[in-house]
Order: structure tokens, then sequence, then C-alpha cells
């Protein structure tokens, strides 16, 4: 509530501003009014494009992440068990996926604090001091040192595993698993589903799960590029088995991504102009469209190294029985490919989270509007009393009373009528009203001043005679406020409705094929041999 100073007849702009406790971002706004001045409503303007730099420290800081939780699944839960001969391959690729972790988490930690700084700077700090008053008075400042602290876990222990021979496998990936999980739900707790207006603890799991599935899927795909891919010409054997197990991560990372997607763009986006018309909403279409053509890229390098997979592509295209999508010597391109535009997949997501996502009232349709309690009529002793409160809202009211005596003769006139009026929770003040004619009353008062049950309490004074008191909860409603609302083109009507059931019969599909899969049985691999002679040296 902000109170003005007297202002004369004229047309005014309020300008406004609000930085969020929960992810520093900066809201911006205006207001249009006029003193005893007709103005017309402003076109609503649009919202602001994000920064280029915010947006390439949300891409690298999402990158870092998903390189970090990928790098950490295929090297302690993907490597096979390999013949002696062959352990030194595998050692390497260990290595080399936990130096890429190392990398990962060094990033990340750096753009953190990049991310900080700008957002900082962005709302105002001019100094360091500044910046760590926002980092440690803030939800989103604590939410910052503690994603920071478990990065630098999650990088030290990378540098620790690289140095020393595998051990424990199960006992080093859980213990890599949970600060990983944990770094994922402190994201989503930053994210637009935290913000939301009826956010739940089911909004901001779900998210949670959209990242940790993008995460493992991109992240993944560059572990791969960098660790596995280059084995494809040394020791082809090894690196289709990790390929292969990879498979399976990716396509239930795929199905949960696309699910859990769904859901959340019911949840941001209001309607289908939202989605249609806004750069938020076409944003979103062509990142939904890209994620879904890596889908296809993966889906065929899985009919590659799955038999199964490929036969079931090979029917439903009319394929021969012994169909490949492509030669085996083009797979090292193909992952790299897949990569390269989950990659993408992964700018789109930053654009969209520096964004402003579209919903609220001038995307929604117009609520119906609430009306106030038609009239009270009671009986006090031997009095018949009405009572209407009009408009019923905060300011300004009439009061208006009927006051009349069910007795001929009267036993005694009227003297005067008082009404209380209680707030919810707070003490009463007591009204006279005015006489008018034929036993009608009213009062005008600014005495009603919130929104809420309200106690009225009707008493008629009369010489002689007991008071006579009569009292009903009258319900005050909010101040009428029209919010400017987006020219309709397509519809307004909300997309969750729709959405959340499509996204719920995705992951039920989805798990019904990933059990057909698993229960099926499995053929015989045979790892291809190397595309090149081995070389002496």
């Amino acid at each position: 509530v902000l109170d003005l100073p007297p202002l004369p007849p004229n047309a005014y702009r309020l300008t406004w501003k609000i930085l969020s406790d929960e992810d520093l971002h900066l809201s911006t706004g205006s207001l249009v009014f006029g003193v005893q001045q007709a103005v017309e409503a402003p076109a609503l303007p649009a919202p602001p494009a994000p920064s280029p730099t915010e947006v390439l420290l949300r891409w690298l800081g999402f990158g870092a992440m998903a390189g970090l939780i990928g790098a950490f699944t295929i090297a302690l839960g993907l490597l096979p068990s390999t013949p002696a001969d062959r352990e030194a391959h595998s050692r390497e690729v260990r290595r080399r996926l936990l130096g890429l972790a190392l990398a990962a988490g060094l990033l990340a930690l750096a753009v953190g604090l990049g991310l900080l700084w700008f957002q900082a700077r962005s709302a105002g700090a001019s100094s360091l001091g500044g910046v760590w008053q926002i980092a440690s008075q803030t939800a989103y400042g604590a939410r910052w040192l503690l994603r920071q602290s478990l990065l630098a876990e999650l990088a030290l222990t990378a540098w620790f595993l690289r140095r020393r021979r595998p051990g424990a496998r199960l006992i080093e990936f859980v213990g890599m698993a949970l600060p990983a999980l944990a770094l994922v739900a402190l994201q989503a707790q930053s994210s637009h589903a935290a913000s939301l207006e009826d956010t739940s603890p089911l909004k901001v799991s779900l998210d949670a799960l959209h990242l940790l599935a993008a995460s493992l899927w991109s992240g993944g795909l560059l572990a791969l590029v960098v660790a596995v891919v280059p084995l494809l010409r040394r020791e082809p054997a090894l690196a289709w088995v990790i390929l292969r197990r990879f498979s399976g991560i990716a396509a239930l990372s795929v199905g949960v991504l696309f699910a859990t997607g769904l859901y959340n763009s019911g949840q941001q986006v209001a309607s289908p102009d939202a989605l249609l018309f806004t750069s938020y909403g076409q944003l979103l279409i062509v990142k939904a469209g890209l994620a879904l053509l890596v889908g296809m890229l993966g889906l065929l390098n899985s009919a590659l190294l799955h038999p199964q997979v490929a036969a079931g592509l090979g029917r439903i295209l009319r394929r021969p029985p012994d169909w490949r999508p492509f030669a085996p010597s083009q797979l090292w391109k193909t992952v790299t490919l897949e990569a390269l535009a989950a990659g993408m997949v992964l700018l789109l997501t930053a654009l969209l989270t520096a964004s402003t996502p579209p919903r609220g009232p001038e995307f929604e349709p117009p609520a119906p509007p609430e009306t106030a309690p038609p009239g009270f009529t009671a009986n006090a002793a031997d009095l018949l009393v009405t009572l209407s409160i009009k408009p019923s809202r905060p300011g300004q009211n009439f009061i208006n009373l009927g006051v009349f005596n069910t007795r001929r003769p009267p036993p005694a006139p009227i003297e005067k009528v008082q009404v209380e009026l209680q707030p919810p929770g707070q003490p009463g003040v007591t009204l006279t009203a005015e006489a008018l004619e034929d036993g009608k009353y009213q009062i005008i008062s600014e005495a009603i001043q919130a929104p809420g049950e309200w106690q009225v309490t009707v008493t008629a004074i009369r010489p002689g005679q007991p008071d006579a008191v009569v009292s009903t909860t009258w319900k005050v409603l909010p101040i009428l406020r029209t919010p400017i609302r987006r020219p309709v083109l397509i519809s307004n009507h909300p997309l969750a409705p729709l959405l959340t059931p499509a996204a719920a019969g995705l992951a039920l599909f989805a798990g019904a094929a990933a059990l057909w899969l698993w229960l099926r049985p499995r053929t015989v691999f045979t790892p291809p041999a190397p595309l090149h002679p081995a070389r002496r040296d």
C-alpha cells in the first residue's frame, strides 16, 4: 500500500520494480491512472529480452551440471568389468570421465560466482559488500551458498577418485549420487516452478526430475563424446558395451523429459494464445521440436546398438530383417551430432529460464464476478429488520436499513437505530443511522476498509422498551480490480487441464514400454571388430 501526496487533476504514471528474494529476478511495470480525469489504459509492454550475458552464464551452468552428473553416472555405474588385456583401456576411460567431472565441477563453481555477480549488479549492488549482502540475506543466497558447497564437494571427490584405483563402485556411486540429487533439488528451488502462486512440493519435485533427466541425457552424451567415442577405433568392444548400457538410461531419460516437460508447460504457459504469440511460448515450441529431433536421432543410435530395436523399426518401415539405420563406422558421428544437438536444447533451456513465463491475469479468462449478499431480513422482538450494504467492498458504502413495527398500535416509537460493524479479529465501530421516512434508515460511511466476513449488529432503541438486537455475518468483497488482458486471438482457456492428463498418459506409456523391453529375452550381443587393424609402435 502506497500513500501518495495530494495530486491535482491530471494523468499520472506510477513505475515500480521488485527484486525477487527467491531467484533475484527483477520485475518491473507501471500503472497509469487519472485524478478527476479519464485515462486510457496503455497497451501491455512486451517483457524485456533476457540479457545475452545471463543466457550464456545459465547455458554454461546447465552444461557444467549436466557434464558433472553424466560423467559420474558413466564412470561409476556403467563401466563393465573387463579382462586383464583390456583393463588399461577401462582405466583410461574412467580417468577421462572423472577428469571431465572435475572440469565440469570447477566450471560450475566459476559460473555460479559469475551469475551471482551479474544478478546482484542488475539488482543495484555496486560493491562486493552489496553482493555479499544479497548472498547472505536472501533465500536465493542461502541456496547459492549450499549449491557452491555441493559443487566444491563433487569436484573434490572427482579429483580424489581420479587419483586412486577403482574400489567399491556401489559405495562410490551412492556417495556421488546423494550430493548430485541435492544439487538438482536446489536448482529446482530456484526455477520457475518454485515461483508459481499455487506452488507445491509435487510441482518442484517434477521440475527437479526434469532437470535430472536432462542432465543424465545431455551430460551423458557429452561424457561419451569425450571419453568413449575415441575408443570406437581402438577398442570397439568396450566402447559398444558402454554405449549399449547408456542407451537404456538415455531412453528412460527422454521419456521422463517429455512427460515432465508437458506437465511443466501447462504450469508455466497459461493458454494457447500465450503459447503461440509470446516469445517464451515460441521458444518452448522450438525447444520441444528440437528435443524431439534429438530423440529420433537417439532412437536411430539405439537401433544400431540393439538388434531388437532395429527389428521393431524395420517392421514399421518395412525394411529387410537385417536392416540397420546406418553403418557401424558412422556411430561416432551420430553420437557426436546427438550430443551437439542436446547442447542446443540446453541453450534454449537457458533462454527460457532467463525469460518471463506467460502466465497471470493478462493471459487468463476473466473470472466470474463476485456478487454481494442480496440483503438480510430478521425479526428482533416485535420489529422486522432489513439490511443491505452496497457495494459491499472496502471504501465508501451505503448501509440501508428498514425497521418496522409488527404490532398495532406500536408499543413505543423508535428513538434511534445503531449499527455495529466488526471486522475479522478486530474491535468494531458503532454508527448511528439517519432516519429517512416510513421506517427506513441509512448510513453513508467509509468504516469498511477490509474484505472478509464482518459481524454486523443492528440495535433499535425505544423508550421504555428493551433494545431490539439482531446480528448477522456479512461478506465484504475485495476491491474490484479489472486487470488489463490481452486480446484473445485463438483461445485463453488454460492449458494445464489438457497437458497434465497428457503428461500422465505419456509417463504410463513410457513406463509400460520400458517394462516390456526389460522383460523381453535379450539377444546375444557380438561387438564389432576394430575398424582399423592394430598398428605396431
